[in-house]
C-alpha cells in the first residue's frame, strides 16, 4: 500500500479555505519576504482657524453705558480681529458669521440662521473689514446655542478643517438672546469636542446671573474649553 501524502501545514490550509480573496490583499508578498504594507500617511502640521460670530439680534441693538450698543462694539472687535491677522501676515484662515441672518445667501454660508462670509476659511483681507462695516441688525431675538450651532455646521462642512488643527471661534454678543434645550446642548459639546474647539465668550458683560446663558455657558466652561471675557 502506496504511503500517505503529507497533510498540507497549517498555514496553507487557513489560506485556502478563506477564500478566493487572499493573497490579493493582506497575504499579498508572502514568500518574497513577508507581507508588504503600504506606508503610513505623513501627518501635516496642524493649522489655525479662527471663526468670529457677530450677534446682530435685536436685543444687542440697545444702547448700553456709552451710548454705544452691543452690535456695534462687536463690529469694532472684529473688526479688531481681523485688521490685526491681515497687518501681521498671519496663516490663520477665518471666517465672519452673523446671527441671525435674515437674508440668504448662498446655501453653503448659510447655517442655523448663521450667515458667513466664505464658504470655507479664508486668509484675512481689508475687504473682510468692509463687510464687517455694513452689517446691519436684524429685528429678530438672536440665539447664541442656535449661533454656535450654526458654527459647528459650518466646520463640518468646510472641507479644509480636520480634528488635528487649531479652531477658535470667538462670539461677540451680549448674550441675551438665548434658547435653553439640555439636548441641543450635549449634541453641540460633543460635536465642539470632537473638534477640540477652543470657545471664547466676548460680552459687553451685563449681569447674567441666573439667566439662560449662564447655565450654558457653566455647562460649556465644564466640558468644553471656553472662556468668558468683557468688551474693552
Amino acid at each position: 500500500m502506496p504511503p500517505k501524502r503529507k497533510a498540507a501545514n497549517d498555514d496553507d490550509q487557513e489560506q485556502t479555505s478563506s477564500g478566493r480573496g487572499r493573497g490579493r490583499g493582506r497575504g499579498r508578498g508572502r514568500g518574497r519576504g513577508g507581507t508588504t504594507r503600504a506606508p503610513p500617511k505623513k501627518k501635516t502640521n496642524p493649522k489655525d482657524f479662527l471663526m468670529v460670530i457677530i450677534d446682530a439680534g435685536s436685543e444687542s441693538s440697545r444702547p448700553v453705558s456709552d451710548g454705544k450698543s452691543a452690535f456695534e462694539k462687536s463690529k469694532e472687535i472684529a473688526d479688531w480681529i481681523v485688521t490685526r491677522k491681515i497687518f501681521a501676515d498671519s496663516d490663520t484662515r477665518v471666517n465672519i458669521g452673523i446671527h441671525p441672518a435674515s437674508s440668504v445667501g448662498r446655501e453653503e454660508e448659510y447655517f442655523e440662521k448663521t450667515q458667513f462670509f466664505f464658504s470655507d476659511f479664508e486668509r484675512p483681507r481689508m475687504d473682510c473689514i468692509e463687510r464687517i462695516n455694513k452689517i446691519t441688525s436684524e429685528s429678530e431675538y438672536s440665539d447664541v446655542l442656535q449661533a454656535l450651532e450654526g458654527a459647528v455646521g459650518m466646520l463640518e462642512e468646510s472641507p479644509s478643517v480636520s480634528c488635528d488643527d487649531n479652531i477658535a471661534i470667538a462670539v461677540l454678543s451680549n448674550c441675551l438672546g438665548t434658547t435653553f434645550s439640555r439636548h441641543r446642548l450635549e449634541t453641540l459639546i460633543e460635536k465642539l469636542n470632537s473638534y477640540n474647539v477652543t470657545l471664547a465668550f466676548i460680552c459687553e458683560n451685563p449681569d447674567l446671573s441666573g439667566s439662560q446663558f449662564s447655565y450654558i455657558f457653566e455647562e460649556l466652561k465644564k466640558k468644553c474649553q471656553a472662556t468668558f471675557e468683557p468688551f474693552e
